[in-house]
């Protein structure tokens, strides 16, 4: 009888080291999918811009340097803003769908972190502080850590991550829309020169 129980809890602790092997292989694959959706915003984001300045070079030469003699002219000068408007859109959903996608990654990795298997029976009531998704979370929702206990703190700082906006709203909803602005106005300007509105 006492023989069959350590065999049943050698049993159950194989199953256990099976499981955190897989929860930590598990875990690693998902930082590096955070860290690649981080990557594939930054590197669209950057194309988004590099398109947009060449654009924008293109359409200041024929407004300023190019008569409007030519029909073709015009047409380019309404098409290139009309261009730049869609690639504001896209911009926008494509950024959007990488941050939910690193959202969802982000979420999978605090499950993880929340499993008893993760670190072990023994680790249920770890730190907190240990955890980086859930300690960067606490940090940012004004909790203190031991994170920040060397770091030097401002008015200007607090104040910018209590009220202003996040990162991830900056590239995703405010770059894609100010310059969509931007070339909606440009657009206007076109369409009302060339009907001779001013």
């Amino acid at each position: 009888m006492i023989i069959m129980k350590k065999n049943e809890m050698n049993d159950v602790r194989q199953k256990s080291s099976k499981r955190q092997d897989y929860l930590w292989r598990l875990y690693e694959v998902l930082v590096q999918l955070v860290i690649h959706e981080g990557r594939l915003i930054s590197e669209r984001t950057s194309n988004f811009l590099l398109f947009n300045s060449i654009l924008f070079g293109g359409y200041l030469i024929l407004t300023t340097q190019v008569s409007n003699d030519n029909g073709h002219i015009v047409i380019l000068k309404v098409f290139i803003p009309i261009i730049a408007l869609l690639m504001c859109l896209f911009q926008y959903f494509i950024i959007t769908y990488n941050r939910d996608s690193a959202n969802f990654w982000g979420r999978s990795l605090k499950l993880i972190e929340k499993d008893p298997d993760f670190c072990g029976h023994n680790n249920v009531n770890r730190n907190i502080d240990l955890d980086i998704f859930t300690a960067r979370r606490r940090y940012l929702d004004g909790i203190q850590t031991r994170q920040e206990q060397d770091m030097t703190e401002n008015y200007w700082s607090n104040f910018m991550r209590e009220h202003g906006p996040h990162p991830n709203q900056i590239f995703a909803k405010w770059l894609p829309v100010l310059i969509a602005i931007f070339w909606l106005l440009g657009l206007i300007g076109i369409i009302a020169k060339t009907l001779g509105c001013f």
